[in-house]
């Protein structure tokens, strides 16, 4: 999945696309009382997905790293990073 050919480019705002709510979403189960599984996977996907339409912005580029983190390690927070 991941792919170290992504562009990097200044992303503009990115609450206004679906993939940053579902993001947000998915993230928010941290918090949850009843504590769901994370879907790491999918937030990795989401982040790509708003990386490569709105380029990079600190927020994504964050939640970006801590799934590459819980997927991979280490290894995967500094492909993250």
């Amino acid at each position: 999945m991941f792919s170290r050919n992504l562009p990097v480019h200044a992303g503009q705002d990115p609450r206004a696309w679906s993939e940053y709510t579902q993001v947000r979403d998915e993230l928010s189960k941290l918090t949850h009382p009843a504590r769901p599984d994370v879907d790491w996977r999918k937030v990795e996907q989401l982040c790509v997905t708003l990386f490569r339409h709105n380029g990079t912005d600190l927020q994504t580029a964050a939640w970006f790293c801590c799934a590459r983190l819980q997927r991979s390690g280490l290894s995967g927070l500094s492909e993250g990073l």
